[in-house]
Protein backbone atom coordinates (compact mmCIF):
# COMPACT_ATOMS: atom_id res chain seq x y z
CA UNK A 1 0.00 0.00 0.00
CA UNK A 2 0.89 3.50 -0.96
CA UNK A 3 -0.05 6.86 -0.50
CA UNK A 4 -0.88 8.62 -3.57
CA UNK A 5 -0.72 12.73 -4.33
CA UNK A 6 -3.28 13.83 -6.35
CA UNK A 7 -3.11 17.72 -7.92
CA UNK A 8 -6.34 18.86 -8.61
CA UNK A 9 -6.42 22.59 -10.29
CA UNK A 10 -9.58 24.53 -9.92
CA UNK A 11 -9.56 26.79 -13.85
CA UNK A 12 -11.79 29.70 -14.14
CA UNK A 13 -11.38 31.71 -16.93
CA UNK A 14 -14.27 34.47 -16.45
CA UNK A 15 -13.47 38.12 -18.06
CA UNK A 16 -13.39 39.40 -14.39
CA UNK A 17 -10.60 37.80 -12.96
CA UNK A 18 -8.51 33.89 -13.06
CA UNK A 19 -8.02 32.01 -11.11
CA UNK A 20 -5.68 29.15 -10.98
CA UNK A 21 -5.69 27.45 -7.28
CA UNK A 22 -4.57 24.03 -7.05
CA UNK A 23 -5.32 21.42 -4.13
CA UNK A 24 -3.36 18.58 -3.21
CA UNK A 25 -4.82 15.63 -1.69
CA UNK A 26 -3.74 12.01 -0.75
CA UNK A 27 -5.39 8.53 -1.74
CA UNK A 28 -4.68 5.27 -0.10
CA UNK A 29 -3.52 2.74 -2.85
CA UNK A 30 -2.63 -0.40 -3.65
CA UNK A 31 -1.55 -2.30 -6.37
CA UNK A 32 -3.00 -5.30 -8.22
CA UNK A 33 -2.41 -6.80 -11.23
CA UNK A 34 -5.28 -7.39 -14.13
CA UNK A 35 -3.90 -9.85 -16.92
CA UNK A 36 -0.30 -8.22 -17.53
CA UNK A 37 -1.07 -5.00 -16.52
CA UNK A 38 -0.70 -2.92 -13.22
CA UNK A 39 -4.07 -1.05 -11.53
CA UNK A 40 -4.34 0.89 -8.59
CA UNK A 41 -6.92 -0.24 -6.34
CA UNK A 42 -8.30 2.88 -3.89
CA UNK A 43 -8.84 2.11 -0.56
CA UNK A 44 -9.18 5.24 1.27
CA UNK A 45 -9.24 8.56 0.18
CA UNK A 46 -7.97 10.66 3.05
CA UNK A 47 -7.76 14.10 1.98
CA UNK A 48 -5.47 17.03 2.94
CA UNK A 49 -2.06 16.26 4.50
CA UNK A 50 0.07 18.89 4.08
CA UNK A 51 0.24 19.32 8.22
CA UNK A 52 2.17 16.10 7.84
CA UNK A 53 5.43 15.80 6.73
CA UNK A 54 6.57 12.56 4.61
CA UNK A 55 7.85 10.64 7.14
CA UNK A 56 4.47 11.21 9.31
CA UNK A 57 2.54 10.38 5.63
CA UNK A 58 4.58 6.90 5.68
CA UNK A 59 3.87 6.44 9.11
CA UNK A 60 0.30 6.86 8.90
CA UNK A 61 0.14 4.56 5.93
CA UNK A 62 1.59 1.75 7.56
CA UNK A 63 -0.76 2.03 10.73
CA UNK A 64 -3.98 2.05 8.30
CA UNK A 65 -2.05 -1.30 6.58
CA UNK A 66 -1.75 -2.98 9.76
CA UNK A 67 -5.16 -2.16 10.92
CA UNK A 68 -6.49 -2.94 7.43
CA UNK A 69 -4.82 -6.46 7.44
CA UNK A 70 -5.98 -7.24 10.69
CA UNK A 71 -2.03 -7.16 12.25
CA UNK A 72 -2.22 -6.31 16.27
CA UNK A 73 0.52 -4.04 17.15
CA UNK A 74 1.23 -3.51 21.02
CA UNK A 75 4.13 -0.95 21.15
CA UNK A 76 2.62 1.92 18.82
CA UNK A 77 4.63 5.37 18.77
CA UNK A 78 2.90 6.70 16.27
CA UNK A 79 2.88 10.94 17.07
Amino acid sequence: MFLKKIIKDNKTDLPTGKTDKKYIYYRLCESIRIGDKTRHHILLNLGDLTDLDEAERKLLANRIEELYQGQVTFFVDIP
